[in-house]
């Protein structure tokens, strides 16, 4: 099979978007993974907050008796691995935890187009 120039270029535009995905995707969906638990965490944090001063308010514990259910030092989330299926399209196994029983991992699908990527598609594989 002879490739004409023509199909030479397009093989080439593939490769090349596919290499760019597996070498730049990668970085993009962890800081959306970042952003993503950090804001969850946020939100876990004020809640806690109106929480406790609810049951303080109530008499139902006193404030030294409230647990936290999230991490005082910030959340986590991570990218355990991940493999380009097309150009511009990756498959990922990524993960947050915001407390000790509180997180989850997920097989997700992102479309990455240069300056950010957006998450297609989940399947959560383990939660906390």
């Amino acid at each position: 099979m002879k490739l004409t120039r023509k199909k030479k270029i397009v093989l080439g535009i593939i490769l090349a978007g596919y290499a760019a995905t597996w070498i730049l995707a990668p970085p993009k969906v962890r800081a959306y993974l970042e952003a993503d638990a950090l804001a969850r965490h946020e939100r876990a944090r004020v809640h806690e907050k109106e929480q406790k001063e609810e049951f303080v308010k109530h008499g139902l514990i006193t404030e030294s008796e409230y647990e936290s259910n999230i991490h005082p030092n910030g959340p986590s989330s991570g990218l355990d691995w991940s493999i380009p299926v097309a150009p511009c399209v990756l498959l990922a196994h990524d993960y947050y935890v915001i407390g000790p029983l509180w997180g989850a991992g997920h097989l997700s699908l992102y479309f990455y187009y240069g300056s950010n990527v957006i998450r297609i598609g989940k399947l959560r594989t383990w939660i906390s």
